[in-house]
């Protein structure tokens, strides 16, 4: 089989350049055949968005309409579909939110790993150095890891850094603000007094103005020239044809001819002069190019900041909004230069050159990008160790990199190789357009196929491997689908079956595919042949594999017969085997290797230091930090996990936690909300998702979205087996148990639960059996349960489960004193239950229920009143309210 070379390509840079040439790229070798390593290199979190398009300021909008802007090279109404489907929006002329473009971007890339055999890898780290070898570059990150990499992008956006031309008295103040977009720098000067001096008058001061200005305060702008920005026109005719470039050297004068001359035609004809700018893109870095070193020079120096002003324009709905705050003084313009500054006690004195003195709290730099050499952070940083080491040279003007015509950096030595690509703002000066997004797609397609048309060939004769380089005995095309099938149920996606049956109908001898398939069966009580699986399994295995792959085979065999004694010593054996991880430490399931959690979370402690900066075991632990209530831990390994993989299930199921169990009911809703029907549509366990959503409302004391909720998401039916009972049961009990409702028909459950509703397997499922029971309202088949479960030869089914039985049976049958006391007495013992805090939260939400039917409200205050000082609960606050001496209670909910 003829294939390619797996190649490592260094992406640095995760804002929407670099995530557009990661998509690019993807899409390239999966069209090619071609594995490819990407790995994604950025030290702060987030992909796809970067400083211009994170969430922010509702008027902060794109300044093209929605039509020209895309992430994928080839598909133009890519993103115009996008808003369509996940924001309601059907004007592709739109001018929308910047925000949305970034969650675009990241949406996009999502997909584009989803749909492609190659690997992505998202870095947390800052990029410090590139050494170029002979036939590949070595890259070292600041935390010192190095690795090869055949190819490296630098997409790093635009250099930015205070403007080195104001004074030292200014700079040096603490009311000066440098860069405006680092996090929170603005927060303060919106929230304080005082009136505000921003430095520059482009579409950086234009956001920023919207931003910090207020009724009772000024905001000043100025620049040398005092140019502001212009509007874009409402959209009514075809574009206009861009004008002819004549052949040979282009001088500045001759320049100005052509563009003076095009605008004058296309007003001449009845056009505006923004649509003959618009019209000028296709051939802008043709013109430029024709220019020599020194006209170049003289643009930057003359009329750059005049094309600027016409090139660069604001959205007519923001610019509808700038005009307000200058008509109504709330904004005033002017021109000038800083030449000093004078610090006092509650504001900055600041003199310009013609000598007006403003007296401001806050003075915020909006000058844009700057010199490439003078730029700040790992930019910066980065772009002067290269030129330091003679890797990269800088353009003359000082904007960026010396490239040659496809983007590659050139050397001091004149050399290209091994190639160093350059895409977006770092390619100023080479070509004079490429800060905005339709350019920076156009280059990093071009750049995408370059790499892969340099990336070479060979026959492919070794064993292949899995996602984390175990070696699998079988075919490449059956390798392929089990990792496909491994990456989803790593990620906690629906689909990994599917694709392990297709792999060993591939390979009807794949020890591994069958060993995963039988687990599967046996884990998630799917309607797989589980004996039939196993026994292909033992057989395939006991010659021409690997040692791994047998142990593997005899781990999952024990554990279906119910040891998993065995599975724990493969994973210390194989640390890096995490089909086995993922089967012994679940964190959405019913069960697992461990009966103590406590003792599943030493497991991920001794493993941790196989798993550097990677996002599925991230995602892991920060569900152990949270059952650990490690909350910040927790929450910081979550969103790093999610920076990387949006999509993975863990890191989503431990914010929800992070989020539910410090008080965030607010928060966690708004972020969880989307998610379930972005990022993570294709969970498979959504139902558990939509029930923590349902948790955040029900917390918020917001009934008719919790009822909306069943309705739509959790309803029997459309929710079976096991998740009916902990989503949709445990969800419809503290409804019942607070505000008497009964939003759903019950009649449905018996069937669409199955057999685990009658004969249980776990502790935690019996607990939930028991709620399932309590919610139908059959007293009979509480009674059943209760005896069953004391019989039990699991000791917490035992001691914990017939007792719950028992106390919700009396809740039924209206004996609320003698079930609260049963229930007290279960509260200082929950955990062997198994499950989350959360999930066995409902225990002590029905003995609060208890106890206020009892009228015994002192001690439900009490227990409301712990749990308030642990989290925030609005609707605990009703509840306590409902529990004082005087109010009317609800009444029992009485058994049929």
């Amino acid at each position: 089989m003829e294939r390619r070379h797996s190649i490592v390509v260094a992406i640095i840079g995760a804002g929407a350049s670099g995530s557009l040439a990661a998509i690019q790229l993807l899409r390239r070798a999966e069209a090619a055949h071609l594995e490819v390593e990407v790995r994604l290199i950025d030290p702060t979190p987030g992909t796809g968005r970067g400083v211009a398009y994170r969430p922010g300021h509702p008027l902060h909008l794109l300044n093209i309409p929605a039509c020209k802007m895309s992430a994928v090279a080839g598909d133009p109404d890519h993103f115009a579909r996008w808003l369509g489907r996940a924001k309601g929006v059907k004007d592709p002329d739109a001018f929308v939110p910047r925000g949305w473009f970034g969650e675009y971007v990241e949406a996009s890339l999502g997909e584009s790993i989803a749909s492609s055999s190659s690997r992505l890898e998202r870095v947390n780290a800052r990029a410090t150095e590139i050494h170029r070898r002979h036939v590949d570059s070595t890259v070292r990150l600041d935390k010192g890891e190095r690795f090869r990499a055949s190819h490296v992008v630098l997409a790093m956006g635009s250099p930015s850094g205070p403007n080195q031309l104001l004074p030292s008295s200014l700079l040096e103040s603490p009311r000066f603000v440098g860069d405006p977009w680092a996090p929170g720098a603005l927060d303060e000067i919106a929230a304080s007094g005082g009136d505000v001096l921003l430095l520059g008058t482009g579409l950086t001061m234009v956001d920023v103005a919207l931003l910090v200005s207020r009724p009772d305060r000024r905001v000043f702008a100025i620049s040398r020239r005092g140019l502001m920005p212009m509007a874009h026109a409402v959209r009514t005719a075809p574009p206009i044809e861009a004008p002819r470039v004549p052949d040979g050297p282009l001088s500045l004068e001759g320049l100005d001819s052509i563009l003076t001359e095009h605008v004058a035609r296309a007003t001449r004809a009845g056009r505006c002069w923004q649509d003959a700018i618009d019209s000028l893109r296709p051939v802008t870095n043709e013109l430029w190019s024709r220019m020599s070193r020194t006209d170049q020079a003289r643009f930057v120096a003359g009329p750059m900041r005049a094309w600027e002003v016409l090139r660069h324009r604001m959205a007519p709905e923001v610019a509808v909004r700038f005009q307000d705050l200058v008509d109504t003084g709330a904004l005033v313009l002017g021109s000038g230069e800083v030449a000093g500054a004078v610090e006092g006690p509650d504001a900055v004195e600041v003199r310009l050159a013609e000598g007006t003195v403003r007296r401001v709290s806050t003075v915020v730099s909006c000058t844009g990008a700057t010199s490439v050499r003078s730029a700040a952070g790992a930019l910066g940083d980065l772009v002067r160790n290269l030129e330091h080491e003679g890797t990269v040279v800088l353009h003359p003007l000082g904007m960026g990199l010396v490239t040659d015509d496809v983007g590659r950096a050139c050397a001091a030595d004149g050399q290209a190789y091994p190639p160093i690509y350059v895409i977006g703002p770092l390619r100023r000066g080479s070509l004079w357009e490429t800060t905005a997004i339709p350019e920076i797609l156009a280059q990093t397609d071009e750049v995408a196929s370059q790499i892969v048309a340099e990336a070479p060939v060979h026959r492919l004769r070794r064993r292949p491997e899995d996602l984390y380089g175990g070696p699998l005995s079988t075919t490449g095309d059956a390798a392929d689908l089990f990792n496909e099938a491994l990456g989803r149920l790593l990620r906690v996606q629906s689909g990994a079956h599917e694709a392990l049956r297709r792999s060993v109908e591939l390979d009807p001898t794949f020890a591994m595919g069958h060993a995963a398939l039988a687990m599967m069966g046996h884990e998630f009580d799917l309607s797989i042949d589980v004996p039939g699986h196993l026994d292909v399994a033992v057989g395939a295995s006991s010659s021409g594999v690997t040692a791994r792959e047998r142990s593997f085979v005899q781990a999952i065999r024990h554990r279906i017969e119910g040891d998993s004694s065995s599975l724990i010593r493969h994973i210390e054996r194989n640390p890096r085997d995490v089909l086995a991880i993922s089967v012994a430490v679940p964190t959405i399931a019913f069960s697992g290797a461990y009966e103590l959690a406590s003792d599943a979370w030493d497991l991920l402690d001794r493993l941790a230091g196989h798993y550097q900066e990677d996002w599925w075991f991230d995602g892991l632990l920060a569900f152990a930090r949270q059952e650990q209530d490690r909350f910040e831990e927790a929450r910081e390994l979550a969103d790093r996990s999610l920076g990387v993989e949006p999509r993975g299930g863990s890191a989503a199921h431990a914010l929800a936690h992070v989020c539910f169990e410090t008080g965030e009911h607010r928060a966690g809703l708004e972020w969880i909300d989307p998610w379930i029907s972005i990022a993570g549509r294709d969970a498979v366990h959504l139902a558990h998702f939509s029930w923590h959503a349902a948790l955040f409302e029900l917390a918020l004391d917001d009934t008719e979205a919790v009822i909306a909720r069943l309705r739509s998401q959790l309803r029997p039916g459309a929710v079976r087996g096991t998740r009916l009972m902990v989503d949709t049961a445990s969800l419809l009990w503290r409804l019942l148990i607070e505000d008497e409702l009964s939003p759903l028909d019950t009649s449905s459950v018996c069937d669409a639960v199955g057999k685990e509703l009658w004969h249980p397997s776990t502790t935690f499922s019996a607990m939930h059996a028991v709620i399932t029971w309590a919610v139908i309202g059959d007293v009979e088949q509480l009674r059943r349960l209760e005896r069953q479960c004391r019989q039990s030869a699991t000791l917490p089914t035992a001691v914990l489960v017939a007792p719950l039985a028992t106390a919700l049976r009396l809740f039924l049958s209206g004996e609320y004193d003698t079930a609260a006391s049963v229930l007290m007495s279960l509260l200082p013992n929950l955990a062997p239950l198994g499950g989350s805090a959360a999930q066995r939260s409902v225990v002590e939400d029905t003995a609060i229920a208890a106890l206020i039917r009892a009228d015994d409200g002192a001690t439900a205050v009490s227990l409301l009143e712990r749990r308030l000082a642990r989290r925030s609960r609005p609707k605990d606050v009703v509840i306590r309210g409902r529990a004082r001496p005087g109010i009317d209670l609800p009444g029992a909910r009485r058994a049929p």
